[in-house]
């Protein structure tokens, strides 16, 4: 159970994520208020190329991203977590090192003795993100030598957030890849606010006005009154032609 001071932090934090649609944003709100719930020393929110768990840049807290460019070129296929983590198939929402590894077997890992410690990461979390089924994300805490592994109450609290992290996830990602055309035609054309747009991209993902009610933190009648002006402003009669517009 939260206690008062992390169910407002928490609260906070889902509140503002679901407001912003841009990667950045929303990755530097979740690591500031991960820090305040999951204390850790540093943090990075890598993206991942589905299909193939290759790591894009990520976005860093407490790490030189210098290092990156050293996991890439040649620690990477050497990463054992990052191995063990995608080998079972179905890959878990949230997990930690130790799920994986007896500590004293992984210090014969050169990954993890000449690129995570020197760099102090002793303990990791991870929370997994997916989107239409597939892995497109992951936020890794970590915490150095002299701290403690993440405990059972931190980890249900990383399980909580990871339906509201999908969601926010899935909305970015799918704002992000749609053709800058159709942003132009949807928003330019018809004159369309951020919040419509966000809206009518969430109806072409088949979403439901209380599954955007409830992604957004709004109420059912707000998005009818959203539905309403796009109509007008699209000249659409219905959600079907309104998703066929925004896939022109």
């Amino acid at each position: 159970m939260l206690n008062t001071r992390q169910f407002k932090i928490y609260d906070n934090l889902i509140r503002q994520i679901y407001s912003y649609s841009g990667m950045d944003k929303i990755n530097a709100t979740v690591l500031d208020h991960l820090s305040l719930l999951v204390p850790h020393d540093s943090a990075a929110v890598f993206m991942v190329k589905p299909g193939t768990y290759t790591f894009g840049t990520p976005f860093f807290s407490g790490l030189d991203p210098d290092y990156f460019i050293q996991y890439q070129e040649y620690y990477e296929e050497k990463d054992k977590y990052k191995q063990r983590v995608f080998a079972g198939g179905i890959i878990p929402p949230v997990d930690k090192s130790s799920d994986y590894f007896d500590y004293k077997e992984w210090s014969k890992n050169e990954h993890r003795v000449d690129f995570l410690l020197p760099q102090r990461i002793y303990h990791i979390a991870c929370v997994q993100v997916f989107y239409l089924h597939q892995l497109v994300g992951m936020i890794s805490l970590h915490r150095g030598p002299k701290s403690p592994d993440f405990n059972n109450e931190e980890m249900e609290l990383l399980k909580m957030l990871h339906y509201h992290l999908n969601n926010v996830f899935e909305k970015a990602t799918l704002i992000e890849t749609t053709p800058v055309n159709n942003k132009d035609k949807l928003s330019n054309m018809f004159g369309l606010t951020g919040r419509e747009y966000e809206i009518t991209s969430l109806i072409a993902r088949g979403k439901t006005n209380k599954d955007i009610a409830r992604d957004l933190f709004i109420s059912e009648n707000t998005v009818k009154t959203y539905l309403k002006r796009i109509f007008v402003k699209t000249k659409v009669a219905s959600r079907a032609e309104l998703t066929f517009l925004l896939r022109l």
